[in-house]
């Protein structure tokens, strides 16, 4: 039987992001954060999925990670003189939103310049 005097509560989108996050640093298990939060572990579980799949208004997802990784890039103006190569089966994957570029083998610069600005555009 519900509880009567408990009501639903509604929590910002930035609060699930929160919440959320926390349940992904992997310190403590879900149950955990979800008695320090005041909410229920099947709501953080339903919370997850909607931020792995881009539906919490987090950034990209990283196919095949229950939680976003940022890393550190450099962006310089010189195009490398030679086709990069994607040694050993190697592939480049960049997921934005929906959206995936998926590249292997010999990767042209000026190519995938111009799919990444489509992808983000």
């Amino acid at each position: 039987m519900a509880n009567p005097g408990r009501k639903y509560q509604h929590h910002s989108v930035a609060r699930k992001r929160e919440i959320v996050e926390a349940s992904l640093r992997g310190d403590e298990s879900v149950a955990v954060v979800a008695r320090e939060y005041g909410v229920n572990a099947n709501q953080i579980w339903a919370w997850r999925k909607l931020y792995s799949e881009g539906r919490l208004d987090n950034g990209p997802v990283v196919a095949g990670s229950s939680a976003s990784t940022l890393l550190a890039v450099d962006v310089i103006e010189e195009a490398p003189t030679q086709p990069v190569t994607a040694s050993h089966g190697g592939c480049l994957e960049i997921t934005v939103g929906q959206a995936r570029l998926r590249a292997t083998g010999a990767i042209d610069p000026e190519l995938l310049r111009t799919a990444l600005v489509a992808l983000l555009a």
